[in-house]
């Protein structure tokens, strides 16, 4: 669709994109925020307010162009047989390149808890020389399970990266890293919501210079996506990504100092608030029906630990078992050419990952969740050999 630009922008120096889906009620306060972090931090730079609409059914449009603004706004939609949060964004790439912008700040509409100072910290590294920026902020764990449980501690172990938020719905971005996105492939997970892992995995395998923003505490006005429809596609886009760029880390790997920008105090970690009995039904029953693969794709002790554990409705996966299985699976992703039932073999256990954590967080035992997702991350790295050597040992027998 061409966009809807009523102030006839051809060029800025900044823009701040506001992808949405049905939130007629929510984005007029993200377009107020936005407009006074803009105004306030940035009064001398040319910028625009873009919202990247995904074909709502509801007036976000009218909402979006209504809104009192001094910044120039444009609108841009997807259309009803293209659409996607990746999708979106690719188009902001795009229209990066053409305005000739040098940063971009992406915030979701519906988020709550949006301040103007949100703008600047996330804006400034990149106009000062980062290519890509993440927030640091406290959140409702089990809007961030994927990202905790299976991103970070792969992205910490195999690439030596400590990004907390991997998965997050702000960052900023550099006209650079906007270039290298459009000339990597695109996959229908990349142009879905595989988008957010897409996006963090190119800019550190891309070698593009990255940094965290403490922004404190994230709320949404609306209700967070479930973990489990969100799994498929960000591991897909993870596991590809990181495949198809093995030399990276096949070698031996030293962490990346990462730098924090912000003053925002990031808060205890809210504990995930599931119904844990259906979550353990389900995992057992997917278990069961993915156990024929399993029993070829793990090493018979591995498997035969899971089965009893599984047989007798124990789901607990300490930390170095969750890495056993996490690389076992990977590898298996790779060798068998990325068997898409291999996704699927992996959720028992991403279930009963988050269980554990959820188990080891809870009041009982107060253990800081944060502290939790830590040691996981330190445990992938310190024994990312487990991976690796499995490398060298196909590479000699070949």
């Amino acid at each position: 669709m061409k966009p809807l630009n009523p102030d006839s922008i051809t060029h800025a120096d900044l823009i701040v994109a506001i992808p949405s889906y049905n939130q007629t009620a929510a984005i007029p306060f993200v377009v107020k925020q936005t407009v006074k972090g803009l105004r306030e931090y940035f009064p001398d730079f040319v910028s625009v307010i873009i919202n990247l609409d995904d074909h709502s059914r509801d007036d976000t449009k009218t909402a979006f162009l209504a809104a009192q603004s001094e910044v120039p706004k444009m609108y841009i939609s997807t259309t009803p047989d293209a659409r996607g949060k990746g999708r979106s964004l690719n188009r902001l790439f795009q229209e990066m390149l053409i305005l000739n912008a040098r940063a971009a700040v992406v915030v979701n509409a519906d988020l709550a808890s949006l301040t103007p100072e949100w703008i600047q910290e996330l804006a400034t590294p990149i106009l000062f020389g980062y290519d890509y920026a993440t927030p640091n902020y406290s959140r409702v764990e089990s809007e961030n399970s994927v990202g905790s449980i299976i991103c970070h501690p792969l992205i910490y172990g195999l690439l030596g990266m400590n990004i907390r938020n991997p998965l997050s719905g702000e960052v900023a971005i550099s006209n650079y890293l906007a270039q290298h996105y459009l000339q990597q492939t695109w996959t229908p997970a990349a142009y879905d919501s595989g988008i957010d892992m897409f996006m963090t995995a190119h800019a550190i395998l891309g070698g593009y210079e990255c940094c965290q923003v403490a922004l404190g505490s994230r709320r949404q006005t609306s209700r967070p996506a479930e973990p489990a429809p969100l799994l498929g596609q960000t591991v897909e886009i993870l596991f590809q990504t990181l495949l198809a760029q093995k030399d990276n880390w096949l070698c031996p790997v030293a962490l990346k100092p990462l730098r924090t920008f912000g003053e925002g105090k990031i808060e205890r970690t809210k504990n995930m608030n599931l119904d844990w009995r259906k979550v353990a039904a389900g995992a057992r029953r997917e278990f069961r029906a993915n156990s024929e693969l399993l029993s070829e794709i793990l090493t018979s002790e591995l498997f035969n630990k899971l089965t009893e554990k599984y047989e007798r409705h124990n789901l607990t996966l300490e930390t170095e078992l969750w890495m056993n299985v996490l690389y076992e699976i990977l590898f298996a992703y790779d060798k068998r050419e990325q068997n898409p039932q291999i996704l699927e073999a992996l959720k028992p256990f991403y279930w009963g990952r988050m269980q554990t954590l959820a188990n080891q967080a809870s009041k009982r035992e107060r253990v800081d969740l944060e502290d939790l997702i830590k040691t996981q991350a330190e445990c992938f790295y310190q024994n990312r050999q487990i991976l690796t050597k499995k490398y060298e040992y196909q590479r000699a027998v070949a």
